[in-house]
């Protein structure tokens, strides 16, 4: 055959390598010969930016173009040690395969050699075959020239043929051969002949098989059949080999076009119309991979260092630490090693890991000061996989044993503090030694430490006679306490368990037990930053005068700080919180009459909090204040918001007179109102009193007054903990609440100067959730790090309004605004975000380029780093009323896109649903690094910067109303306009829908070319007797040879009757 006998592109191709090879003469010819590949008659690179895969091989008879059927894509290739190179992504749900027409190249009678790169996706557990490629019929004898399928499950790959009689097959093992996710050169050789001596005749009727993996020769597995083994070539022996060619395409990433679909990465897809040797296997291996090839490839088959897990705690021995003592802890759980460190906001504490701690059972020693603070403080182990969940410890100078060693044979003796669980109906008792006279306090802490059981608390005698019992407390947080003074001498049981008999599985509790002097709370309950105040303490047990001294002037952006409880003071247990305010503070005056100005002049910031208390039964305050008539004031009444059992009662009197009152509000028992000041009035009452008469120590209220309208906001981190790489980035939710103040929100990080936050600020207007990414650089004293506090200013406003942000699930007091961090090992690498588009349409696809840089210390250059996004587009149930059947897609990074590190830009692809609701998406792209770009083990994560992209419609369409009514038995030219949004260009298809019912009326469609906006669809119409609005018509609207640009829609088309026929005269 000469190049005139070819399709134009084959002759071409010939042609040009004719005029080549004469001009550099015969060393040119060797120099072909020693390339395998070039002997290739198949040759598909995929490196094309679209369209069908183009056949570069310069030998063959035809041009054996692949076409990329059900969406199968062009993804950068995860093969070659250079970038720049594509290959073919398969997704076996979608049905997704290559398609080469029968030809004399694929068709082979005698020999066939046919070698790929391939990443294989199914995980061991599939049971449904996949298949590689192959030349398969698809009539009932599925005659087969060649071809590779796979049962992972069964662990069985299979190469093989079909002459018409029956498939013959070579097995081999899916774990020896592909992996998973992991990158292999395959070559497979077949080839008729006559096999060895063995065989009983001697006729040209075998096919010898031979299978390379990574240029070596693959072994198969199972008992042979009708084969003869020799060596690692197989030969099938008595194959009608006349009857193996056939005419069916040849397909790669399927078996036949509707079956066997595979997963994958396919790429370098070269056929051969010869057998390959092993030699040969081995250079093609080199050639189409790199020379380094082996080496990378070998690496994906062993077991690759992923990221570690974040530790996880599931129970631990005691919830107590002693002041000036050493307490051994043993935590239970998950990934507590290697290298664990326990952590906690505790001055001073010391942690000794035992020997003989492992991953699912960690032994601490933990020694603190005799100066320790007493609190509550949350522990965290850390590890190089990040923090784990937290465990909220009660520390004070209580000696800590478990309530099942404080039996009625071995009693504890007093004071001490119990640790225990309880699960259902469980009883947990502990029993005490204690003499008569003495005060005997129990407290229970459950509820404070994190449990969420209704805890009662019961006192018996040694013949099990109750004499004491309580339940839940509001100043307790929901925990309890029991007093009696001892009636003898003799052993007590101490006993706890739930309310109602039902508490959560493992529910865990503290029960303090002695002549107990404890804190609950202060009074007064806040004071302002920077300054030095002396509280009241409120609990049980304390002297009359007892103050206790805080000092505010370090607090920086604290929010709450412990309230010291000197040794000397002899208060054992946990101390409380004092909050800390940046308003203006007022202690209820303890002259009656006294004014408090509450006319929010410049000088006098907002809010005006007065702290109070109902001392005694019956008390009511009252306090006069300075207004502004037409000032317009919310009063807040604080009660159960700072766990204070008053049930309050809000009044503002005018001249002595009530003019509104308040007691409650939808979900609060704290009340509140709004209040206007009438004219000529300067000074106002307002009372306080508790709804039932009742008083006492405990009676605790904040009133706060602040103008109506006063610009504020506020923000609530979603995030519970961060694990931060010590250099590298993570990213965080932030909610951003506005209550009149709509300006911009400069955003700063305490705790560590080596953190920054992008963005560095909130948009005006801006509200909801928001991400951030938290970037670390290197230097600085990473050990100290152990938390973090973002806080919010206002822009341009007078005062500056300052927010700390909250912390969502910390609930230890003085805790809510700390954000705890685990340091992790370096990421290695960043991500940028290079361009994005100005808008995402409806329908289309979107792209955003990206690039990867490496960094030290540990850069990862020339690593992959698979690419997902993240979003704030709200879910969509499918069915609100039955989530069980998923949500709507969103909008979303296709799934396995990867770039290099240090390596060229590249696209990442959005898939973009028709019906995004949302008018614009704030996106953060997560980065996985991997050792190539289809690997299993994340070896790093990164994250970009946070990037928000409008959304739009790419067209709309409007009809003309004179021609969207029908007349009967015509064919009717509906007429309209499509309008394009300025960055979308592109050809528009049009269909009108109706109803198949309808008789006699059938839809049309039309193409809108690229540069046209007017358009006319031909609609058949029937017989209608009456006017009406034709029933279901809608309108779908798509791109061309894409997907819906908008969700079909409902128009209106009218029909009317025949016109009557003419009277004749």
């Amino acid at each position: 055959m000469d190049a005139s006998d070819m399709p134009p592109s084959r002759g071409l191709v010939m042609l040009r390598l004719f005029l080549l090879l004469c001009l550099v003469g015969l060393p040119a010819i060797r120099a072909e010969a020693a390339s395998v590949r070039g002997t290739a008659i198949l040759d598909l690179d995929f490196n094309e930016k679209s369209g069908p895969a183009v056949d570069t091989a310069p030998g063959g008879q035809a041009d054996n173009t692949g076409r990329l059927v059900a969406g199968a894509r062009r993804v950068p290739s995860p093969f070659s040690s250079t970038s720049g190179g594509r290959a073919i992504l398969f997704d076996s749900g979608r049905k997704q395969f290559i398609q080469i027409p029968s030809s004399p190249d694929t068709s082979r009678k005698n020999a066939v050699s046919v070698s790929l790169l391939l990443v294989n996706f199914h995980a061991a557990g599939d049971g449904a075959f996949h298949g590689l490629f192959a030349k398969r019929s698809t009539d009932k004898t599925g005659r087969s020239n060649y071809g590779i399928n796979f049962q992972p499950k069964s662990d069985m790959l299979q190469l093989y043929v079909n002459d018409g009689s029956g498939f013959r097959v070579v097995r081999y093992s899916v774990k020896g051969v592909l992996g998973v996710r992991q990158r292999v050169h395959l070559v497979a050789s077949l080839s008729v002949g006559d096999a060895p001596a063995a065989d009983k005749d001697t006729a040209a009727d075998d096919v010898r098989v031979r299978l390379f993996v990574n240029g070596q020769p693959a072994t198969r597995v199972g008992k042979p059949d009708r084969d003869l083994v020799q060596g690692t070539d197989v030969w099938l022996l008595d194959v009608k080999t006349a009857g193996l060619a056939n005419s069916a395409p040849l397909t790669i990433g399927a078996s036949t076009p509707a079956q066997e679909h595979f997963s994958g990465v396919v790429d370098e897809f070269q056929l051969f119309d010869r057998e390959l040797t092993a030699a040969e296997a081995a250079r093609l291996f080199s050639e189409v991979a790199g020379a380094d090839a082996g080496k990378r490839f070998a690496r994906d088959k062993q077991p690759a260092a992923a990221l570690p897990a974040a530790p996880q705690i599931s129970a631990v021995s005691l919830r107590g630490l002693q002041i000036g003592q050493t307490t051994r802890l043993v935590l239970t759980g998950k990934n507590l090693a290697p290298n664990p460190l326990l952590l906690a906001p505790v001055p001073g504490l010391q942690a000794k890991v035992v020997k003989g701690s492992n991953a699912g059972q960690l032994t601490i020693d933990i020694t603190l000061a005799d100066n320790a603070p007493a609190g509550l403080f949350p522990v965290r182990v850390s590890t190089a996989g990040g923090l784990s969940n937290p465990l909220t410890m009660a520390v004070d100078r209580l000696p800590q044993r478990s309530v099942t060693a404080a039996s009625s044979k071995t009693p504890a003796q007093l004071p001490v503090a119990l640790s225990g669980l309880i699960s259902g109906s469980q009883i947990a008792r502990g029993f005490v030694q204690a003499k008569k006279g003495q005060r005997l306090v129990a407290d229970v802490e459950s509820r404070r430490l994190g449990a969420s059981c209704e805890p009662v608390i019961e006192i018996k005698n040694a013949q099990g006679t109750p004499l004491a019992i309580e339940w839940s407390k509001v100043p307790l947080k929901g925990d309890t306490r029991a007093e009696v003074t001892v009636p003898a001498d003799g052993i007590y049981a101490i006993e706890i368990h739930d309310l109602s008999y039902k508490a959560p599985a493992n529910s865990h509790f503290r029960v303090k037990i002695g002549d107990l002097v404890l804190v609950d709370t202060v009074f007064p309950p806040a004071a302002i930053a920077g300054s030095e105040i002396r509280v009241t303490p409120v609990g049980t047990g304390l002297p009359n005068g007892t103050t206790l001294a805080v000092d505010l002037r370090k607090s920086g952006s604290l929010t709450g700080a412990l309230v010291g409880t000197p040794k000397l003071a002899g208060l054992l247990g946990p101390a409380p919180v004092l909050r800390i305010t940046r308003g203006t503070e007022v202690v209820e005056p303890n002259k009656p009459g006294t004014a408090i100005d509450s006319r929010f002049s410049a000088t006098l910031k907002a809010p005006l909090t007065i702290s109070g208390r109902i001392s005694k039964p019956g008390e009511t305050d009252r306090f006069s204040l300075d207004v502004t008539p037409g000032q317009k004031l919310r009063l807040n009444l604080a009660g159960r918001a700072i766990d204070s059992p008053i049930d309050g009662e809000l009044t503002v009197l005018v001249d002595g007179k009530p003019v509104a009152t308040s007691q409650d509000r939808a979900g609060s028992r704290d009340p509140r109102l709004d209040f206007t000041v009438p004219e000529k009035v300067t000074r106002i009452e307002v009372a306080v009193a508790d709804l039932y008469g009742r008083g006492g120590s405990h009676f605790l209220y904040r009133l706060q007054s602040s103008p109506i309208g006063r610009p504020d906001f506020s923000l609530a981190l979603q995030t519970s903990q961060l694990n931060l790489p010590r250099v590298g980035s993570a990213m965080i939710k932030l909610q951003v609440n506005r209550a009149g103040y709509n300006g911009a929100i400069a955003l700063s990080v305490v705790g560590d100067e080596q953190v920054r936050l992008t963005p560095s600020s909130i948009a005006a207007g801006v509200a909801g959730v928001v991400s951030i990414t938290v970037t670390r650089s290197s230097g600085g004293n990473d050990n100290a790090l152990r938390s973090l506090s973002l806080v919010g200013e206002s822009v341009g406003t007078k005062p500056i309004l300052r927010r700390n942000a909250r912390v969502a699930s910390q609930s230890v007091p003085g805790h809510e605004d700390l954000l705890p961090v685990g340091l992790t090992r370096p990421s290695g690498a960043a991500l940028e975000i290079v361009s994005t588009p100005v808008a995402i349409y409806r329908g289309q696809s979107a792209r955003i380029t990206v690039a990867a840089r490496g960094l030290v210390p540990e850069n990862r250059t020339g690593q992959a780093i698979r690419i997902a996004s993240l979003s704030n587009e709200p879910l969509r149930p499918i069915d609100p009323k039955n989530r069980g059947k998923g949500n709507r897609p969103i909008v979303r990074a296709m799934p396995n896109q990867a770039i290099t590190i240090d390596g060229p830009p590249a696209s990442i692809t959005l898939s973009v649903p028709a019906d995004v609701p949302a008018a614009a998406i704030e996106f953060v792209l997560r980065g996985d690094l991997l050792t190539h770009g289809y690997a299993t083990a994340v070896q790093g994560r990164v994250f970009s910067r946070p990037f928000r992209i409008p959304v739009r419609n790419a067209v709309t369409v409007s009809f003309d109303p004179k021609t969207t009514t029908l007349a009967s038995n015509i064919v009717n030219n509906v007429s309209g306009t499509v309008k394009r949004d300025p960055g979308f260009s592109g050809p528009v298809e049009l269909e009108i829908i109706i109803d198949k019912k309808l008789s006699g009326f059938v839809g049309g469609k039309t193409v809108v070319p690229a540069g046209k906006t007017t358009f006319t669809i031909a609609i058949a119409a029937g017989q209608d007797n009456e006017a009406r609005v034709l029933p279901g018509v809608q309108l779908a609207v798509r791109a061309v040879g894409g997907g819906s640009l908008l969700p079909n829609r409902p128009i209106q088309l009218r029909s009317l009757p025949p016109k009557p026929a003419a009277k004749k005269k």
